[in-house]
């Protein structure tokens, strides 16, 4: 008898422990995202801040030894180690940013001989070695050794737009930009960058510059920008349709995540939140937000999953932070400080 107690309270003893030391797959999983934001630069250094609890609290990284004084505009997540950054010039060339050890450190990526002085917009990263960067005056910059050399696969022959966004599957790589008197680009490249097609061309882009694109696959990519565009194709840019778009072109749609060909989330403009889950047949507006989110520009969204998601964007006076868990139904407010103004968001493991 006396064994059998000594058994069972082994057994139990087993369970106990393993259902302490299995992973939580409930709500409890969602406090412990781990994210970056970046933005405008406060006490002399470009803001960074991580978050390794969901957003509850945000803590500031990097000094002025490591980062410059400078806008920082965008950032990417690779795992809860590894993050890279892009923004303005300092000291003759534009500011690549990259941390293997969860931001304790941040190490500047280049120099003058292979980076050119120009900002830099927009940043997306394939794998450990494979990263895309570009940015002003038609930049495009890649890197297949983890940043320690860099080579343009820029057109020299296209005209000069800021490019802002990139998004690059193995040798499908999109790109959006724009410019003031020239309108938007949308460029497409299926070798890796060796050649690029013009896409989507005429004069709607020549009246409204292109912010963000997002591709959940080679042939599905949504493309916004100004005057609350929403374009879309389904078969490589062979052919586009219109989701959204408003007659005069100042209010901007800055924002696109896609979780897949059928879900995804635009931000606008005075707090804009727009959703669709058919493939953009029907954009619905998200209207439970903080009232306060009205009087800022929301720039860029990272959604873990077709539930939880964070936004990020500015005022003139300082940023915002939204987050929700239910898909949109409801979006509440996350502190920071400094109350910087806010340009870009990544979670790791998310689509952005």
């Amino acid at each position: 008898m006396k064994s059998i107690i000594i058994i069972c309270t082994i057994l139990i003893s087993v369970l106990f422990i393993s259902s302490c030391c299995e992973k939580s797959t409930g709500p409890d999983d969602d406090k412990h995202h781990i994210g970056w934001i970046v933005g405008n630069p406060d006490n002399e250094y470009g803001t960074i801040f991580k978050t390794t609890d969901s957003g509850q609290t945000w803590v500031r990284q990097g000094d002025t030894l490591t980062v410059p004084n400078i806008i920082l505009h965008a950032v990417r997540a690779v795992d809860y180690l590894t993050a890279w950054i892009v923004g303005e010039a300092a000291d003759g060339w534009a500011t690549i940013l990259k941390t293997t050890d969860g931001g304790q450190n941040w190490q500047r990526i280049g120099n003058r001989g292979d980076i050119p002085d120009t900002e830099l917009l927009g940043l997306y990263v394939c794998n450990e070695y494979e990263v895309w960067a570009v940015g002003g005056s038609n930049t495009i910059l890649y890197t297949d050794d983890g940043g320690t050399n860099w080579v343009s696969k820029a057109d020299t022959s296209f005209f000069p737009y800021s490019l802002s966004s990139v998004v690059a599957h193995d040798q499908n790589v999109w790109i959006c930009g724009n410019e003031m008197n020239e309108g938007g680009t949308i460029i497409h490249s299926t070798d890796g960058g060796t050649s690029w097609q013009h896409m989507a061309e005429g004069s709607f882009l020549k009246a409204r510059g292109m912010i963000e694109l997002s591709a959940p696959t080679d042939s599905c990519v949504w493309v916004v920008g100004h005057g609350r565009t929403i374009l879309h194709t389904t078969d490589a840019g062979q052919s586009w349709t219109i989701q959204a778009a408003e007659v005069i072109p100042c209010w901007d749609a800055n924002g696109v995540t896609a979780i897949n060909e059928n879900v995804a989330w635009v931000v606008e403009d005075t707090g804009g939140i727009y959703h669709t889950t058919d493939g953009g047949v029907i954009w619905e507006q998200q209207t439970n937000i903080p009232d306060a989110s009205h009087g800022y520009y929301l720039y860029r969204i990272s959604p873990m999953d077709e539930k939880t998601a964070w936004i990020v964007g500015p005022s003139y006076f300082d940023g915002i932070i939204l987050y929700t868990v239910d898909g949109g139904e409801t979006w509440t407010r996350q502190n920071y400080s400094p109350a910087v103004l806010l340009g870009d968001v990544s979670f790791v493991g998310s689509y952005h």
